[in-house]
């Protein structure tokens, strides 16, 4: 990979992958601290990219390349791809739910406050 190549797609890695970008045979793999799922890219010919991610629902709306690679025609449309997928892993359904069961874990349980939110939701059921 040309230097010029692993500095555009570094750059544009900053759309919401957070970590360093780790070097692999055909491309950089880009990851981040605040969601599991990866995505590897490589430069084609040019201003082509493709694209491979751990979770094939964050890239579904990108034309297919080869290989199950998805296509990203132009640095503009890598940005645009890349910040989809980071907002995209980053609200997975029941991602945030399970961020915040994390975060309270060791909080009371029997407190007054969540006595009546049980109450209220009881009563809101159908």
């Amino acid at each position: 990979m040309r230097p010029l190549d692993r500095t555009r797609i570094e750059k544009a890695a900053d759309c919401g992958f957070d970590l360093p970008p780790a070097l692999r045979e055909s491309g950089l793999l880009l990851a981040s601290t605040r969601f599991p799922e990866t995505v590897e890219v490589r430069v084609t010919s040019g201003t082509r990219f493709e694209l491979s991610v751990s979770d094939a629902s964050l890239l579904e709306a990108l034309p297919l390349a080869q290989n199950g690679w998805k296509l990203a025609e132009g640095i503009p449309a890598l940005y645009a791809v890349l910040e989809r997928a980071a907002a995209t892993a980053r609200t997975m359904p029941d991602r945030v739910a399970a961020q915040f069961h994390l975060a309270t874990k060791s909080m009371p349980r029997s407190t007054e406050a969540e006595r009546m939110a049980l109450h209220r939701s009881a009563v809101l059921r159908p």
